[in-house]
């Protein structure tokens, strides 16, 4: 079944969930041709309409809501339907979140060491997100798939309707240092459900560099929200950074994160990189 008729069918399953829980409830036919609960007066049917080119087939279907008589199950039922709209914008969320297309087919069923502790970490931190999520750090040498765990994260979640957005230090550095209206630069970043960045700690060192970087991770340590680092670093430089600009992000990243470090051969070198 292709990405819309999977969209369809749930929202159809959602509809007749709704419906089952007020069979039998006295209703009738409001102004806007919508029926409506007569204990409460609200809608027990909705229009959707979708901004999605793709889904356009589907704009003006009529579905079944919960009125506020059970508010546990209509705010359950809203929620569902406002994931499902972030849903139906993946593609345009993956085109913000990733600079390269080749980022968009990283994901977890091309992992071919689903068992091993980068495996199962990422894939735990996909089930467990929230925006309260603690941050990851994940680092080794270089080829080892450390931006690919990234990258399968970041999609894993856009499909859950969260937005993401992975990018380097210098891809965030070019973007605050190109906008006219600085904070809100900065808010945008802040506003994302999960920031990736990748490759932390390989920029060229320059004092501009690291104060945006710092701007950017201590506004999302403020605010509770995650990140994920991947880094080249080694475990003896992750604990003792020489570098004081790097000290004091560090010591952010261990307040609130949790290490998974990357071993193994370089998988660029021998031919074995995941598409």
């Amino acid at each position: 079944m292709d990405m819309n008729g999977a969209i369809y069918d749930v929202f159809a399953e959602t509809s007749a969930k709704a419906a089952g829980i007020h069979e039998g409830n006295l209703t009738y036919i409001g102004d806007d041709g919508l029926r409506r609960c007569k204990v409460c007066g609200k809608k027990l049917e909705t229009i959707l309409h979708f901004n999605s080119p793709a889904l356009k087939h589907m704009d003006g279907m009529k579905v079944n809501c919960i009125c506020i008589c059970d508010k546990a199950q209509r705010e359950k039922v809203e929620k569902e339907m406002q994931m499902l709209a972030k849903k139906s914008d993946a593609p345009i969320m993956r085109a913000e979140c990733f600079k390269s297309k080749a980022m968009h087919d990283m994901v977890f069923k091309n992992d071919d060491s689903p068992n091993s502790e980068a495996g199962s970490t990422t894939r735990g931190y996909v089930r467990s997100f929230n925006n309260n999520s603690k941050w990851l750090f994940i680092y080794g040498t270089y080829g080892t798939g450390k931006s690919f765990y990234a990258a399968c994260i970041a999609n894993a979640l856009i499909d859950k309707g969260y937005t993401v957005r992975m990018g380097t230090g210098a891809d965030y550095e070019a973007e605050i240092f190109a906008a006219q209206d600085k904070a809100a630069a900065y808010q945008k970043l802040l506003d994302y459900d999960l920031l990736i960045l990748d490759d932390f700690a390989s920029e060229r060192k320059s004092d501009y560099m690291f104060e945006v970087l710092y701007n950017i991770i201590n506004d999302r340590y403020n605010a509770k929200k995650p990140i994920v680092f991947t880094s080249n670093m080694t475990t003896e430089e992750t604990g003792n950074p020489t570098d004081p600009r790097i000290r004091r992000i560090m010591s952010r990243i261990w307040e609130r994160g949790y290490p998974v470090e990357m071993v193994g051969q370089d998988r660029r070198k021998a031919g074995t990189a995941w598409k």
